[in-house]
């Protein structure tokens, strides 16, 4: 027997509990036979998808949806579309909209549909992606600069046009 008392082995501190792992977030670029995995989704969305428009949406080359799955769960979405240039052949990639559901939110989730973005333009040889947002919107704001966004002129504005004919499209 060692000089160890009996009850030693208890009192030293216990090793700490490995944390948590947190589920892991998976970003899917859907492709054009992925319709159904939009209708999973469809929760995340403003307004119901049209399932003619989510079959073009999908089977174009230069317009990109992304799913965040969180847990396996449908979690964020992203979409994104080629801008062909006339002043070269390299396109810049416009991060039309992002959406993370609430209950995922500060979870990584806007993060990793970013990043799957930024991904998807270096594949597509884009030379810049960029998105527009409001600078009271202080959510995105912190998004966009911490996954590497930069303002590149303080006074950029949004101007939109009705062109379908109905004022209730504008705020």
């Amino acid at each position: 027997m060692s000089g160890w008392p009996r009850d030693r082995a208890t009192s030293r501190p216990s090793a700490s509990p490995a944390p948590e792992a947190s589920p892991p977030i998976r970003v899917v670029r859907l492709a054009a036979d992925d319709a159904e995995r939009v209708r999973e989704a469809s929760s995340l969305f403003s307004a119901p998808p049209d399932d003619e428009a989510v079959r073009a949406y999908l089977a174009s080359p230069t317009d990109h949806l992304f799913i965040a799955y969180f847990d396996g769960q449908p979690a964020g979405f992203a979409r994104a579309h080629d801008l062909r240039r006339l002043d070269g052949m390299r396109p810049k990639l416009l991060l039309y909209e992002i959406e993370t559901a609430p209950r995922f939110r500060r979870r990584g989730v806007g993060r990793a549909m970013v990043e799957a973005a930024k991904e998807q333009g270096r594949a597509r040889n884009a030379s810049l992606m960029f998105v527009i947002t409001s600078r009271g919107n202080t959510a995105a704001m912190r998004l966009y600069a911490s996954t590497g966004g930069r303002r590149l002129a303080i006074d950029d504005a949004v101007l939109s046009y009705d062109l379908s004919g109905e004022d209730d499209d504008l705020p």
